[in-house]
């Protein structure tokens, strides 16, 4: 086996999340005397790794290439769990339990697995006739071409009315609503040629039909008042159209806007549940191609080692800095942040929280940021203690790597809701409960709790060794 490691990093678009899985890996095999490089491509003789992110169909192909034509082997890092669906559909992160609401889904699942099947079929298809495939975007033909092309039978009318039809309903802007600062546009039919299979885009499709429908029927539902209840001034003139407080009052309170905020709602969970299928299926066509897989977190591995029996899957702990984290934390102040996106869960349990440490410490700070702030210790200024509770009230799992984030890179103690018994590094964290404000704060004053938790990092360190001279045993073998 090659002593190099090459961490893959250009399969996925933001590195927001993915950095501190790079920054694991890459400790881990350093400690263990390998040569460890960062690359945006698969390197030959090398070990490659990848995280978990193959939907983009020019990574399955290099995966696919060079697999078939180098040297050099491939270990993908999974990051989403598995769960199961009706009809034997599987997906990402779908824990729904509403049998109605995964009844809806595993139909639309299967649809979408046929159509990536004829979508990647059509595909291939194509790639037998075109020599040389075009990367960037081809700019769009003359203006004879677009003539010559609507002289056509066929396009003229049955192909060219159909795209008109589409492009005005699913593009209700080019009609002109002012008063949501959209700027009036002319209808402009683009033809596009290009080397790749133009095919069903669903989350676009999704997007312009669920805008489409609220556009048009705040339209609608605002034309009258619109001409009524602009100022006498402006007239009907639409490109200066200005509603008066009782057109804004009547805007506000129509039955749309009230309910706008659960379509988007509705709209955005399904887009998600969506990608996540994609990502699941995209793993599907690549897992054949890869050495193997190497976890986290224990409940991923028996997901992964059950569904993909084929496929050999490893286990790691990553080892904490002891000396770092007792010289940093002192250094911060008493209070507390919530890690990971914030969730309307979240953000109550993190207030519940915040209540019962000012009960007893009114001086304690708190702070809730965006996922992107969190995953930054460089944005502001790092508590003692971090709040790492589940996204929903039914959340089973823990998350290993953001408590890893807490104790080695924030050097921050992790509290969390409940204890999950599915990752080492969870012994780390505490538990939230009557007692935290009392225990938190002897842990920032008292050196005799602050050293007692420092034992607890030199068990799990103790522990993870022992994990990792396993995994390396079995790594060689390969």
């Amino acid at each position: 086996m090659s002593n190099t490691i090459n961490i893959v990093r250009y399969n996925h678009k933001s590195q927001l999340g993915i950095e501190d899985l790079y920054s694991i890996y890459s400790q881990i095999f350093l400690d263990n005397g390998f040569k460890v490089v960062c690359e945006n491509y698969l390197k030959d003789n090398s070990v490659n790794i990848i995280f978990d992110e193959f939907t983009d169909h020019k990574i399955r192909k290099d995966i696919k290439d060079f697999k078939k034509k180098k040297e050099g082997s491939i270990y993908i890092v999974p990051t989403e769990f598995l769960t199961s669906l009706h009809f034997g559909e599987r997906s990402f992160n779908f824990f729904d339990t509403n049998f109605f609401y995964k009844l809806f889904f595993s139909f639309l699942f299967i649809f979408l697995r046929l159509y990536y099947y004829f979508s990647n079929t059509f595909f291939k298809i194509q790639n037998l006739f075109d020599v040389k495939p075009v990367e960037k975007k081809v700019k769009r033909i003359d203006r004879k071409k677009i003539r010559k092309l609507k002289k056509n039978v066929v396009f003229k009318y049955l192909i060219y009315p159909f795209l008109l039809f589409f492009y005005l309903i699913l593009n209700p802007r080019t009609i002109g609503i002012p008063w949501l600062k959209h700027k009036h546009r002319y209808l402009k039919l683009h033809i596009y040629i290009s080397s790749k299979p133009i095919v069903f885009n669903f989350f676009s499709l999704l997007k312009k039909l669920f805008a489409s429908f609220y556009y048009y029927v705040i339209w609608l539902s605002f034309l009258f008042p619109l001409f009524l209840l602009t100022h006498p001034k402006i007239g009907l003139s639409w490109s200066k159209a200005k509603l008066t407080p009782l057109g804004l009052y009547l805007y506000k309170y129509n039955f749309v806007s009230k309910n706008f905020d659960k379509w988007l709602f509705v709209y955005w969970k399904i887009k998600k549940h969506v990608y996540e299928f994609k990502r699941y299926h995209s793993l599907l066509l690549i897992v054949k191609y890869s050495d193997g897989f190497i976890h986290f977190h224990k409940v991923l591995k028996k997901q992964y080692e059950r569904n993909f029996s084929s496929v050999k899957s490893l286990f790691i702990n990553p080892l904490i800095d002891k000396k770092a984290f007792k010289n940093n934390f002192n250094k911060h102040k008493f209070g507390f942040y919530l890690t990971g996106t914030v969730t309307s869960y979240r953000h109550e349990s993190f207030e519940k929280l915040e209540l019962a440490i000012l009960r007893k410490y009114n001086k304690a700070f708190f702070r809730i940021d965006s996922f992107k702030d969190t995953a930054n210790k460089y944005n502001k200024d790092i508590y003692q203690f971090s709040y790492n509770p589940g996204q929903s009230s039914s959340w089973d799992y823990s998350s290993p790597t953001r408590l890893y984030r807490s104790i080695n890179f924030n050097h921050s103690i992790p509290i969390i809701d409940k204890r999950s018994f599915d990752a080492d590094i969870e012994e780390l964290a505490i538990v939230l409960d009557d007692k935290i404000a009392d225990y938190s704060s002897q842990l920032s004053t008292n050196s005799e709790i602050f050293n007692a938790y420092l034992d607890k990092i030199d068990i799990y360190n103790k522990k993870s060794k022992k994990i990792n001279s396993v995994f390396f045993e079995n790594f060689k073998e390969l």
